[in-house]
């Protein structure tokens, strides 16, 4: 007599095995990717550095001002010694990354070409964590 199929045990052993490595991968994947508040600490810390290396190479002060009212964002500025203006840079939005809320002490944070950056303690938090951003003077 020939066997023409699955018994139900081995179709059930085939699934549990099938179940089992689609929720490995997922899991795996999940953790992999990186959470919002790590993006935007992580963009925020390279334009802090990039406004830096502008301001000494091109001996102009720059800043950077964080605007704590409805769109929540970080803008960068530098000093236009002609017009004497303050042009903007870049902006980064807090409300793109999943509502972030970034604090500080000051409203603005001056870097100069000397080396000098007003000290101050970000805190960039969303419902998940809290990371912390200190500025030092190089």
């Amino acid at each position: 007599m020939k066997n023409k199929g699955f018994t139900l045990i081995e179709v059930l052993i085939v699934v549990a095995i099938i179940a089992t490595l689609i929720g490995t991968v997922s899991l795996s994947i999940n953790l992999a990717r990186p959470s919002a508040i790590d993006t935007f600490y992580s963009q925020l810390q390279g334009k802090i550095n990039k406004s830096q290396k502008f301001s000494r190479d091109y001996n102009k002060d720059t800043k950077i001002i964080f605007q704590q009212e409805k769109p929540q964002q970080v803008i960068f500025y530098w000093h236009n010694n002609k017009k004497d203006k303050w042009i903007i840079n870049a902006k980064i939005p807090a409300l793109y990354f999943n509502n972030l809320s970034v604090m500080n002490n000051l409203n603005e944070i001056l870097i100069t070409p000397g080396g000098f950056i007003s000290e101050d303690e970000i805190t960039i938090t969303n419902n998940e964590s809290t990371l912390n951003l200190t500025t030092r003077i190089n």
